[in-house]
């Protein structure tokens, strides 16, 4: 039994009792370390909540803006065709009311074959 106690294979013996950093315990630290992550953590999540609801409100009103924009060139767009089939019509009605007479005669002597 002369045996030293790391020669037995016994462990070393630890001090009982919560050991000492900084002047506080492990424990106590470990409990102010976890709401400090806590608090940090809800503060990042917070603000990327924030950033996203940013993000959303913008692309919102870009939308908004665009639509509008497109609603305007497609109106205009509207507008340029439709005057251009308007003075189509007219000429073509023009067309029709000048040379009717003459357009009715030819179609009569080619079916009468005169």
């Amino acid at each position: 039994m002369g045996e030293l106690p790391h020669q037995a294979g016994a462990l070393p013996r630890m001090r009982e009792g919560p050991s000492r950093l900084g002047g506080r315990t492990a424990a106590v630290n470990v409990r102010r370390l976890l709401p400090s992550q806590l608090d940090h953590e809800n503060r990042i999540i917070a603000k990327r909540e924030s950033i996203k609801t940013e993000l959303l409100e913008r692309a919102k009103k870009r939308i908004a803006i665009n639509e509008k924009a497109a609603m305007q060139k497609a109106e205009k767009e509207r507008r340029q065709i439709e005057e251009r089939d308007s003075a189509m019509i007219e000429k073509l009605e023009s067309e029709y009311k000048s040379h009717c007479d003459e357009w009715v005669d030819t179609i009569v002597a080619r079916v009468v074959g005169e």
